[in-house]
């Protein structure tokens, strides 16, 4: 319930449960245990997403070699 309560709180719709990272992030709770704190709003801000921009973008360079040959474009429907 407590999950729940957090989800409606926060109008996080219930389809996140579908996302492939959310067996994950349960996994890793449960693995740390009892007593773990979360992520602040400001290491979210700063620290995690810019951990995650630099993963997208290490990401992207795999494509970047094929960039002159063919062209691209980079689409994304959410920030």
């Amino acid at each position: 319930m407590t999950m729940t309560k957090f989800m409606t709180f926060n109008a996080i719709p219930f389809n996140v449960a579908h996302s492939p990272y959310y067996d994950g992030m349960i996994s890793e709770i449960v693995k740390i245990g009892p007593g773990v704190q979360g992520p602040t709003t400001y290491e979210f801000s700063h620290g995690c997403l810019d951990m995650e921009v630099k993963d997208y973008r290490d990401c992207l360079k795999i494509f970047h070699n094929f960039w002159d040959e063919y062209g691209c474009s980079v689409m994304c429907d959410r920030w």
